[in-house]
């Protein structure tokens, strides 16, 4: 009951509570999220591989596109040096560790299962 009282009597929302309102919960609750949220935007890298337009208008899998185009040795930046077109109208396409490689020309395939967008894949810097 003193408690209670003791509210009355100072005031349960004043001027100090209305300041301590205004001027420090509503910033910590709108910008601080803000803070601890933004790295997973700036930094979060999805899997990636080149596009190759051939293969992606394909009717394969997505496993089975990531192994047409990723080479081993350099899987996120590098593409095998073939003629996709033939490739896919072969039953059975011989891609190996010998097999010539070149960087992504077209552009980056980003895979979207945890990110729909990031800083990296709208600007497409992932070569770095």
């Amino acid at each position: 009951m003193a408690f209670r009282k003791i509210l009355e009597d100072v005031g349960d929302f004043g001027l100090f509570q209305k300041v301590l309102l205004i001027f420090f919960f509503i910033p910590c609750f709108t910008v601080l999220p803000w803070f601890s949220m933004h790295v997973i935007f700036l930094t979060g890298i999805p899997d990636h591989w080149c596009y190759v337009p051939e293969v992606a208008k394909s009717n394969l899998s997505l496993k089975k596109q990531m192994a047409l185009i990723m080479p081993p040795s350099d899987p996120h930046c590098s593409m095998y040096d073939v003629n996709y077109t033939e490739i896919l109208q072969s039953l059975d396409p011989d891609l190996d560790e010998k097999t010539p490689t070149k960087p992504c020309d077209k552009g980056w395939f980003y895979e979207k299962s945890e990110f729909d967008t990031t800083a990296v894949t709208d600007v497409r810097n992932v070569d770095t």
